[in-house]
């Protein structure tokens, strides 16, 4: 099931829909991104890590996609 949300903050809306859909696992897909010379995760991955209640699967893409991508 997929639905789209609208949300000023995407870490918290992810782990408040968890929270109220009862779910067992979150995935969540990460562009393999550098921010000064050294792999970035970002914000929201963070977050949803530390503050879900659940499982969370984080599914990077290779290091190869993102090169020559500027």
């Amino acid at each position: 099931e997929t639905e789209i949300l609208q949300a000023r903050e995407r870490g918290p809306a992810i782990v408040d829909e968890a929270v109220e859909r009862g779910v067992d696992v979150i995935i969540i897909g990460l562009k393999y991104e550098k921010k000064f010379g050294d792999f970035d995760m970002g914000d929201t991955v963070p977050y949803v890590m530390r503050n879900a209640p659940c499982r969370v699967l984080v599914w990077r893409e290779p290091v190869n996609a993102s090169e020559g991508q500027s």
